[in-house]
């Protein structure tokens, strides 16, 4: 495709000679006005793109001060999280409920679908991939995030060393609070064009 420019109309509207620089629109200005109403398009696509949790509403879980930051630093340097608001990070926050692993339980199995992430909050895990031993988790780490986005097959066995207390978030609530943000931060782009 040729980009257009200036020059490529004016050469046209000159071919009498006697041709004038008024009736020709600012360079731009036409792209503008074009741009602003893709834009616009592409917005409301996108609202109409993001996935909807129908009537599902996640779950708020009280939770001590401590064990908000917890989860807080375990989850805010992760990449699914990092682009998250505070506000969008509380809700998420709010939504992870606490889950007990006794001694030598598997937290997660190698191969089966996953359908959340953890955060420990007591104890240790031991971490296997086949039966290769890959490293120790501890508190204030978290574990299984891929299964956010996607079902597919874990990669490794999380098996807990000890009694443990973990932060446990499913798939379906964080795509629900997520999908709730983004439409939020859409509906104020959509304000903000129509004005």
């Amino acid at each position: 495709m040729m980009p257009t420019n200036s020059t490529s109309s004016s050469t046209h509207s000159h071919s009498g000679g006697g041709g004038s620089h008024h009736q020709q629109q600012q360079p731009g200005q036409g792209m503008r006005l074009k741009k602003k109403d893709l834009n616009r398009r592409a917005i409301r696509a996108s609202a109409v793109a993001i996935e909807d949790p129908g009537d599902y509403v996640p779950p708020i879980i009280p939770k001590a001060d401590p064990s908000r930051r917890l989860i807080y630093n375990a989850i805010k340097n992760n990449v699914l999280f990092k682009a998250c608001t505070s506000e969008e990070l509380k809700d998420l926050i709010d939504a992870f409920s606490a889950v007990r692993r006794g001694e030598n339980s598997v937290v997660i199995m190698e191969g089966d679908h996953g359908d959340g992430f953890y955060v420990l909050s007591t104890g240790s895990v031991s971490v296997y991939e086949s039966t290769e031993f890959k490293g120790t988790l501890h508190p204030g780490m978290g574990f299984g995030e891929i299964a956010l986005l996607y079902s597919c097959p874990r990669t490794a066995t999380v098996r807990a060393q000890e009694n443990c207390d973990l932060w446990f978030m499913d798939r379906r609530a964080f795509r629900a609070i997520v999908a709730r943000h983004k439409r939020k931060r859409l509906n104020m782009k959509l304000m903000l064009l129509e004005k």
